[in-house]
């Protein structure tokens, strides 16, 4: 499942790759900020999303792993305010079932992974070495690794449907990168 997962998604997980640019030799601290503004914009809905959705059976995989309280902590860093206008609700993913909701799981907690790689050039770029202002993409420090394992070997379970942890992929990289696109 994780293999098509990342076949499937492959080009939304590139074009927001492409439309953040955090990678950038240019990134300044003002776009990283709107990034960051962007971020929790996007992420406050999602997550109260898959809140209300969560299948029972994945509440222990949820726990701990909600990220607009870090986003809301790296603005608040640099003096600014989680403020931005947020989505309607009817842009978030539905997440009408547990293999939607995993879907979308893979999305978020993939960025925690990701985020590793982007901490490392944050740090470098920007000459940080505390990790304040850049919280969310630390993810979960030396327990990253293990926590993105937790959320693949529920993606193997036999009782899921893989169509539809694949549309609930979709369905949150589309989320994400149209308001990527507007907000930034």
């Amino acid at each position: 499942m994780l293999d098509r997962l990342r076949q499937e998604t492959r080009e939304e997980h590139q074009s927001i790759e492409a439309t953040l640019d955090l990678m950038s030799p240019a990134l300044d601290l003002n776009r990283y900020l709107q990034i960051l503004k962007s971020f929790h914009a996007a992420m406050a809905p999602l997550e109260k999303r898959i809140e209300e959705r969560c299948p029972m059976q994945y509440r222990s995989l949820w726990e701990g792993r909600q990220k607009a309280a870090r986003l809301r902590a790296d603005l608040e860093w640099f003096g600014e305010t989680a403020d931005a206008e947020r989505p309607a609700d009817a842009l978030v993913p539905r997440l009408s079932t547990a293999s939607h909701w995993l879907g979308s799981i893979y999305v978020v907690e993939g960025s925690m992974l990701g985020g590793q790689v982007i901490c490392r050039h944050l740090e470098k770029h920007f000459g940080w070495a505390e990790r304040r202002g850049y919280l969310y993409f630390s993810g979960y420090g030396d327990q990253t690794r293990e926590r993105w394992r937790q959320v693949t070997r529920t993606l193997e379970g036999d009782d899921l449907n893989g169509n539809l942890i694949v549309e609930g992929a979709h369905q949150t990289f589309q989320y994400l990168h149209c308001y990527f696109r507007v907000s930034l």
